[in-house]
């Protein structure tokens, strides 16, 4: 049984260890299917830091990192296919404030001697006439970042449930073994 207790002697945060009381009150199975079905839920990276051994926490990193790597890998074209879909917004977006921006500058240089008085009034103007542009911009990059977190999720999904496997698998051998 996974319990509260090892979960305190190992230092975990008072948000984690409350989260698994919420969630196993008796203690948890030490099971690799209770294991992959809180991956999304808790740290098993940092539960085998703190938990296994010497020769299991080696183990678990020499098993661990080629997970991270195909992980990273499957979530590059995500990131370049947003970034490349975001990048004609963004592009918009500042030329768009470019002439806002321009003009704003123009206003401004005769008036540097009234700086206090002259100034407020010209940065609302700007900020003004540039809050719609920033508005469609975000409201424009929103469905791109839904996109890329919707493809990206099952893929944090399965290396967080994968490293859970590995560190149930790891640290019931160990627990076995004494």
């Amino acid at each position: 049984m996974f319990t509260v207790d090892i979960l305190l002697k190992a230092g975990a945060c008072k948000e984690q260890v409350n989260t698994f009381k919420e969630m196993f009150p008796e203690g948890a199975p030490m099971s690799v299917e209770t294991a992959v079905s809180v991956a999304q839920v808790f740290d098993f990276s940092w539960a085998a830091v703190r938990l296994l051994k010497a020769p299991l926490w080696e183990a678990y990193e020499e098993a661990r990192v080629p997970l991270w790597k195909a992980y990273e890998e499957a979530r590059v074209p995500l990131w370049k296919a947003y970034k490349e879909a975001e990048a004609p917004l963004l592009k918009a977006y500042k030329e768009a404030v470019v002439p806002l921006w321009k003009a704003y500058e123009e206003a401004r240089a005769p008036l540097l001697k009234a700086y206090k008085e002259a100034e407020v009034p010209l940065w609302k103007a700007y900020k003004e006439a540039e809050a719609p542009l920033l508005k469609a911009y975000k409201e424009a990059r929103v469905p791109l970042w839904k996109a890329y977190k919707e493809a990206e999720a099952p893929l944090m999904k399965a290396y967080k449930e994968a490293v859970a496997k590995l560190f149930a698998e790891l640290y019931i051998r160990q627990v076995k073994e004494g």
